[in-house]
């Protein structure tokens, strides 16, 4: 049986919520249809080291898509959602977090 710490966890996102966070896009993405769409999930390391999991429709998708591209590199990202959650308002916002560099 999995620790506490070895279970994924779900973001769930409000209004104006913000998730930052490692995104692989080598890795594989959860796929799911249904009667309102397709829906998405996306695995991102959090900064507490847990393996957290991001879900949204196509316009997450797009985003993600847009910001990465064919690029396999591995980046800390931003997902600031926008409108309420499960409608036709609902939009995000995806940005790169620029990394610190170390010494």
């Amino acid at each position: 049986m999995p620790g506490l710490k070895d279970i994924e966890q779900s973001i769930k996102l409000e209004d104006g919520g913000s998730f930052v966070g490692l995104y692989d896009p080598t890795k594989d993405v959860g796929v799911q249809e249904s009667e309102f769409g397709t829906r998405y999930k996306f695995r991102f390391l959090g900064k507490d080291g847990r393996m957290v999991n991001v879900t949204g429709g196509s316009r997450l998708f797009d985003k993600i898509v847009g910001l990465c591209g064919t690029n396999d590199r591995p980046r800390t990202l931003k997902i600031t959602a926008k409108g309420k959650a499960a409608t036709m308002d609902r939009d995000y916002v995806v940005e790169e977090v620029p990394s610190t560099p170390t010494r």
